[in-house]
């Protein structure tokens, strides 16, 4: 799940998969609000997206480390997959509620640029992320994949509002965020 498991390459990962088991997964464990917070919600007014967009929109913005780190990204109309499941008897249990398609961190760093026009030619290198926010925040979550599907949801009729990023970002940045 996503925020829960370590980061797993290129693995995909269901909601049966085990959770993490170092510090930053640990936290996000045992605090749900850790997990909410986790650099793929989409909003411009909280999560990660809300810090990076001064970045791009002044040019500056780019890929973490190597960029192909994948990013399961939520949208906040996720919300009503909780309403879908409610009413839907056999989604019993955990349930990934991210976006139908990850992409890597240089995918939604082309795609947030895009969106706002503006270049992003200056990749972010592990080594300097890890000297200014510590190696293993770095490690565990800025430059760790998960490659999470929401298989579940899918199979039991549910629509996302935005399955592709390049929609969910131009919504949220062209509505004078």
């Amino acid at each position: 799940m996503l925020g829960r498991t370590p980061g797993r390459a290129r693995a995909t990962l269901a909601s049966s998969a085990r959770r993490g088991v170092g510090g930053v997964a640990r936290h996000r464990c045992r605090h749900p609000a850790g997990a909410a917070a986790h650099r793929g919600r989409l909003s411009a007014d909280g999560g990660a997206l809300k810090r990076q967009l001064p970045l791009f929109r002044a040019g500056v913005g780019g890929r973490l480390g190597s960029g192909t780190q994948y990013l399961s990204w939520i949208a906040s109309t996720t919300r009503w997959a909780i309403v879908h499941a409610i009413g839907t008897p056999d989604l019993a249990g955990p349930l990934n509620a991210t976006a139908p398609a990850p992409v890597t961190n240089a995918e939604f760093t082309s795609e947030l640029a895009r969106a706002l026009h503006r270049p992003a030619l200056l990749p972010v290198p592990r080594r300097a992320l890890g000297l200014a926010l510590g190696q293993e925040l770095v490690d565990e979550a800025l430059l760790a994949s998960q490659r999470v599907l929401p298989a579940r949801l899918l199979a039991s009729g549910y629509a996302f509002a935005y399955p592709e990023l390049s929609g969910c970002l131009a919504e949220l940045v062209g509505s004078g965020h």
